[in-house]
């Protein structure tokens, strides 16, 4: 049934620009939108869920002025 002799090995590059980008944008400023609206809303939830929406509309963000510019 399945064939021992053709195993994969796959090689996954991960360029340091995209992994020091997640960084900044993911962590630290999510981190900080998160501090901010849980202190202003006194609550942990809504500082999640405002936070995620935050950083995931900037993305969407980023790429469409990416696709705007090309």
């Amino acid at each position: 049934m399945y064939n021992h002799s053709k195993q994969e090995f796959r090689i996954y590059v991960i360029h340091f620009s995209k992994l020091k980008t997640f960084f900044i944008i993911d962590v630290a400023i999510g981190t900080a939108i998160y501090y901010i609206l849980a202190s202003y809303l006194s609550s942990v939830s809504l500082g999640s869920i405002g936070s995620i929406i935050i950083i995931e509309g900037y993305k969407r963000l980023q790429k469409q002025s990416r696709k705007d510019t090309m």
